[in-house]
């Protein structure tokens, strides 16, 4: 057990130093804890709260980065789906005479499904390439064929759609131009 004892049998010639006593007031707040200045402490706690933002931002702009880069590969998986209606389609063009009027029907609801997944492609900012001449810079010139009476670099059919996404190219567009070769005979 501890003794206590009072301060009758205290030495009064003891400082309150050697007593265990500070004769000044204590320290108020934070300063009293850090043994420094709270202004110090502060500046301390803006840079860690800078360096934490910066950190928030690489993170979020890498979520935007990724989150371009998945909606991009969607659209272009729901431009292949509009891809394989139009072939559809277009078989069913070859065949309309034979067509029963239950597979005509079919075929005008699909025309439907075509047309709203296009319209939501719209509302996604993605447009159709409309270029009537040969552009490099958005036509993937997939095949050459003579044509006699056309102009080299002529489009001559479009195999595949281009389209443009918020201002940048989202698939080429795949063509097929004229390419007319003249050998020239030296005599």
């Amino acid at each position: 057990m501890k003794k206590v004892t009072s301060g009758a049998n205290q030495d009064p010639m003891q400082t309150a130093e050697e007593r265990g006593v500070s004769d000044s007031p204590p320290l108020p707040g934070p300063a009293h804890y850090w043994g420094e200045h709270p202004l110090l402490r502060i500046a301390a706690d803006q840079e860690a709260l800078i360096k934490e933002c910066a950190s928030l931002e690489a993170e979020l702009e890498e979520c935007h980065k990724r989150a371009h880069k998945e909606k991009k590969a969607l659209l272009l998986e729901m431009l292949e789906v509009m891809d394989g209606f139009d072939r559809l389609f277009r078989n069913l063009e070859e065949r309309a005479a034979d067509l029963e009027p239950q597979t005509k029907r079919l075929a005008g609801n699909f025309r439907t499904v075509r047309r709203l997944l296009s319209l939501a492609l719209e509302r996604a900012g993605v447009t159709l390439m409309e270029l009537e001449t040969l552009d490099l810079r958005f036509h993937e010139v997939v095949e050459t064929r003579p044509a006699p009476g056309v102009p080299d670099g002529t489009i001559l059919e479009a195999v595949q759609p281009g389209y443009i996404w918020n201002g940048q190219i989202l698939r080429y567009a795949k063509v097929v131009v004229s390419k007319n070769t003249e050998e020239v005979q030296h005599g």
